[in-house]
């Protein structure tokens, strides 16, 4: 990567113009060169001259033969996913700069920015327009720890308003991502994920049959399964003709790029050189690859891969860079710095439990720090009563208060009855692969009581055993 020159910029005729939003917190600006980046979101304009992309939260454009990239939302606010309208005069892209994620559009150069969704708690990702410019599609992600992968497709008039679902929620409770029309505006084409939630409720095997494209009927409401099968199928984008679908499918260890034929249902591998896509991971973001998008002659294809944007010729695969430079600004709050004694001459211990009284009154013996320790009622400096290499706790005087008996848990060799003696000796009187609890003394201390408690997933253990 190169980033060029990193200075603290300031905020004179020579700044960058930026949306700098003072909060009144300490801050300072950062500026970079780049010529590369991460998880860039891309769309060609309609008449194939210039490319609109995100990167680092803001969203450039540039020709789409390469180049000077210039800022057109940029600021404090995350901004991403931008796309054009089919007539080129507008893009809609993802700001949160209302507070939460939302859909807005505004002109190609960022002038008359205008919020179309309203949502608070809920996320919405990836806009999408229908061809007549009037709608915009998205995925709307839920809130609730119930439906914590979900997400229904909900559309939103392009002049603002609420939102209206158009495909529901999967029944297996997972998610619908990508969605984008076809040039005739009669589908909705969108990535669902077909299989139920895996046991660690996030990872998962991408080379199984989790994901697949599916195509909506508007008219009829017919839905059905386009492309999937094993290495899933994501990220649909339909050529301007409609004939061909680019989309995106894990083939073993590699995440490629292929192309599918409507008319003869034939896939075509033609680039084996993306970055990994994120079918393994749940991804609040919305998508399972960064979008990608065709240029207008339906030949060539504008993908991010490998840090650059790429041309990849769906016919020929040839593939050539479309370079991009540009200046990337952000405004950096200054965090506040505690300084923490990593050595101190003295701990305030914060927790004291397991509290006993000996026979006589005078005495205290209590949990801290995971070891057991003494005290005189009056007060004074407690002792530490035993050299700790487990965790020690549930002491208990004998009636004569000359012994202590007390529970010790190791996660290795497991749990163990020790008693210290009047001379400070400890012995162990009883060891099992299981969690002792709560020693008491018989009357006449010839006996101690205790119990064996199940295992838990937190401390572990097993029930008997000696």
């Amino acid at each position: 990567m190169d980033f060029g020159t990193v200075f603290i910029a300031g905020h004179g005729p020579g700044a960058l113009a930026w949306d700098v939003t003072d909060t009144g917190q300490p801050y300072e600006t950062v500026e970079f060169t780049l010529t590369e980046g991460t998880w860039i979101s891309l769309d060609v304009s309609p008449d194939g001259e210039t490319i609109v992309f995100d990167l680092l939260g803001d969203i450039y454009a540039m020709p789409s033969t390469g180049g000077a990239a210039r800022l057109v939302h940029g600021g404090p606010a995350m901004q991403r996913s931008p796309q054009y309208s089919p007539d080129g005069s507008k893009i809609a892209y993802i700001s949160d700069v209302d507070g939460a994620d939302n859909i807005w559009t505004s002109r190609p150069d960022g002038g008359e920015a205008i919020q179309v969704s309203s949502e608070t708690s809920l996320a919405v990702v990836e806009p999408a327009w229908s061809p007549d410019g009037e709608t915009l599609a998205a995925a709307r992600m839920f809130d609730t720890a119930d439906r914590l992968h979900a997400s229904e497709l909900v559309t939103y008039p392009a002049r603002g308003g609420p939102g209206e679902q158009i495909v529901a929620m999967p029944e297996t409770g997972e998610n619908v991502h990508d969605a984008v029309f076809s040039p005739d505006g009669e589908a909705l084409y969108f990535v669902e994920k077909v299989t139920g939630p895996h046991p660690s409720g996030i990872y998962i095997d991408a080379n199984h049959k989790h994901f697949a494209i599916r195509r909506k009927d508007i008219e009829t409401g017919n839905i059905e399964t386009v492309v999937g099968g094993f290495g899933g199928a994501t990220s649909p984008s339909i050529s301007p003709s409609g004939d061909k679908m680019a989309f995106v499918r894990r083939v073993r260890d590699e995440t490629m790029l292929f192309v599918y034929d409507f008319a003869s249902k034939t896939q075509t591998p033609i680039f084996d050189g993306l970055d990994r896509d994120g079918q393994a991971d749940f991804l609040g973001q919305g998508n399972y690859y960064p979008r990608f998008s065709w240029f207008p002659d339906g030949e060539d294809l504008a993908v991010w891969a490998g840090g650059k944007i790429l041309r990849i010729g769906t016919e020929t695969g040839e593939t050539s860079e479309i370079p991009f430079k540009l200046t990337s600004r952000h405004q950096l709050t200054k965090p506040v710095r505690l300084t923490q004694d990593l050595d101190p001459d003295m701990v305030q211990v914060k927790a004291v439990s397991k509290i006993t009284v000996s026979p006589d009154r005078e005495t205290l013996a209590f949990t801290a720090l995971g070891g057991i320790w003494q005290q005189d009622v009056a007060g004074g400096e407690p002792a530490k009563l035993t050299d700790m290499h487990a965790s020690q706790s549930e002491a208990t005087y004998s009636p004569d208060g000359a012994q202590l008996a007390f529970v010790e848990w190791d996660d290795v060799s497991g749990g163990e009855l020790k008693v210290r003696k009047a001379d400070g000796e400890v012995v162990s009187l009883f060891q099992t692969a299981g969690i002792v609890r709560e020693p008491v003394y018989s009357p006449d201390g010839s006996k101690i009581l205790f119990r064996i408690a199940e295992g838990d997933d937190c401390l572990g253990g097993t029930q008997g055993g000696g």
